[in-house]
């Protein structure tokens, strides 16, 4: 089977701009026309933004919660606990913009923040995670301030941050992203202190930080995470 041709978002847009003034269609009426005429011509939809405001998206929701989260996470690398709680409240923000979708609106809330950056926004998130020692000394006396990533106060950043990445993850375009801005060295970074974390747990460190689930959910996010 031959592949499908690959559309632009401005070859969409002008189409749907085409059918409202040529036609006097209504923006709907317009767009579904679009669709349908592309879909005819055996072109690949995936990933257009399927509105008649088309690759405007600056004002979506997905967006402005894109955005916010990018201004948080590259001004917290020497964050205090309350920038922390910022960072979550905005991961939090972003996750809750895919709440509930499917079929058609996931895949254009996917299109929204692929376009938007969010893949690059989450990164920038997780890195703040990974940014954070916090040194500790098992019982033996030994320092372990290398085996920290996993700890208790950056867990509710961290978990949200790769659910809605693995999300996001359907889109191609996520997930050339998410390669290009070198996220899989940084899934591999994550599950190397991890497991780093279960042997300073086996030490008596664990019970002290952290109960034991979270660092296996920590574990079983990044493996969702990392299988694309």
């Amino acid at each position: 089977m031959a592949p499908k041709l690959v559309l632009a978002q401005e070859e969409f847009d002008e189409a749907v701009k085409g059918n409202m003034e040529d036609f006097g269609m209504e923006s709907d009426e317009a767009v579904t026309s679009a669709v349908e005429e592309f879909q005819l011509q055996g072109y690949d939809l995936t990933g257009i933004i399927k509105t008649s405001s088309g690759g405007k998206t600056s004002s979506h929701p997905i967006a402005a919660a894109t955005r916010a989260l990018s201004d948080v996470a590259n001004n917290t690398a020497e964050a205090a606990g309350s920038s922390v709680r910022e960072l979550q409240q905005n991961v939090i923000q972003l996750q809750q913009q895919f709440k509930g979708l499917s079929g058609s609106e996931l895949q254009q809330a996917l299109a929204v923040a692929c376009k938007e950056g969010s893949v690059s926004a989450l990164l920038a998130a997780a890195r703040v995670f990974g940014q954070k020692p916090q040194a500790t000394t098992s019982s033996s006396g030994t320092d372990n301030s290398k085996s920290t990533t996993c700890t208790a106060n950056l867990l509710p950043v961290l978990l949200p941050c790769l659910r809605t990445l693995r999300l996001l993850m359907q889109a191609p375009g996520c997930r050339v992203s998410l390669l290009a801005e070198n996220g899989a060295e940084l899934l591999q970074q994550l599950l190397r202190d991890c497991c780093e974390n279960f042997e300073a747990m086996a030490d008596g460190i664990g019970e002290q930080q952290q109960q034991p689930w979270q660092l296996a959910a920590v574990v079983a996010a990044l493996i969702e995470a990392a299988c694309w």
